[in-house]
């Protein structure tokens, strides 16, 4: 951690040409900046001004220390201009003490300046039906960072969530999406379809609606299939947000129920709301093969998504064994890593269109 040493700043104020002395003090002991000497503080002006910053902790494990350690400056003057210069060799301390300890910016500001870059980019990991085939895709986001590179989503999602720009982010992805796929619309297979994931809080704003619809918008001849997807871990609320789901399934826009099985009440969301979708969760196709009661549950939730006219995609395909097995239990759409990890819009393109 890099400091600034006291005794700078005071020469450098000491140079300064303002018609007020200058007063360092190191201990109990004060020095003049006008004889270099140690000074009695009685003699100092009582309306003299005590300037310092107290430490503060900073976001990653960063403490910036902003005091001068032992060293505080008195100005003795009644001068607008003292203050104006004070302002001024705070800012340059400030700024010098920040480009050697090398600052990071608040996560939050961090993220949201991200976010206005585009920064945060869509990617999408795309799903398949029984012949292996691409059917469509989830979009994934990732921040392309200019030092860091791609960081993954559990690093940044959660202080979205937590300082009110998930749906900034949100906004953002349906925008670069929109832009990524207009002029190749054409060469999508019939049914694409192009998932994105909603966060409760989003579903409590009408302006979903009108958003969806300016995504679709900008496809003049063709359009993909949208599907918002509402993961079961986080709480919805009912009065609001199952309101705003139907009206969006009534403008032929569909929603997934993500990781069904894993969070707050299956069964009341799927009496409150009808889904299109019902995703199987990874944690069940990952014990599929390796333990037995797992397939009956799965074939159960097959039974139900197909008793409430749900379509069902199983998350997490990763060998194989794991295909047949649920090719077996008459799953209809896949995705995981046997076929394809999460990858760039235009690695998408290039691969499957």
């Amino acid at each position: 951690m890099a400091t600034i040493d006291g005794f700078y700043i005071y020469n450098v104020l000491s140079m300064a040409r303002v018609n007020f002395p200058v007063y360092l003090r190191i201990g109990d002991d004060v020095i003049s900046s006008l004889s270099n000497n140690i000074v009695n503080k009685q003699n100092i002006a009582i309306n003299g001004y005590l300037h310092v910053q107290k430490p503060g902790k900073e976001n990653y494990l960063v403490y910036s220390d902003y005091s001068f350690r032992d060293t505080w400056l008195y100005f003795i003057s009644n001068e607008k201009t003292s203050l104006i210069l004070i302002a001024m060799f705070s800012v340059l301390a400030g700024s010098s003490l920040f480009y050697f300890s090398g600052k990071e910016p608040h996560p939050k500001e961090a993220l949201k300046r991200a976010i206005k870059k585009n920064e945060i980019v869509p990617w999408i990991q795309p799903i398949f039906n029984r012949d292996a085939k691409v059917c469509g895709g989830e979009i994934l986001a990732r921040w392309l960072h200019p030092e860091k590179g791609v960081i993954s989503p559990d690093n940044f999602i959660p202080v979205a969530e937590e300082n009110d720009l998930i749906i900034p982010l949100t906004r953002s992805l349906l925008k670069q999406v929109q832009h990524q796929l207009k002029d190749t619309i054409a060469a999508l297979p019939d049914g694409f379809h192009v998932a994105f994931n909603i966060s409760p809080d989003y579903f409590n704003h009408d302006f979903l609606i009108d958003d969806v619809d300016d995504f679709l918008d900008g496809f003049k001849e063709r359009k993909p299939i949208v599907v918002l997807e509402v993961t079961e871990r986080q709480q919805l609320n009912d009065d609001i947000n199952m309101k705003i789901i139907n009206h969006l399934r009534d403008k032929n826009i569909m929603i997934a129920l993500d990781d069904f099985g894993t969070g707050y009440s299956s069964l009341s969301y799927l009496k409150n709301c009808k889904f299109d979708y019902i995703k199987i969760d990874k944690s069940f196709t990952q014990d599929i093969i390796s333990k037995t009661h797992i397939g009956n549950i799965v074939k159960n939730i097959i039974e139900l998504s197909n008793s409430v006219g749900a379509k069902n995609i199983a998350e997490g395909v990763e060998t194989t064994e794991q295909f047949e097995e649920l090719k077996s239990l008459n799953v209809e759409f896949y995705q995981g890593y046997l076929f394809s990890r999460p990858i760039s819009m235009d690695d998408f393109k290039d691969k499957y269109l």
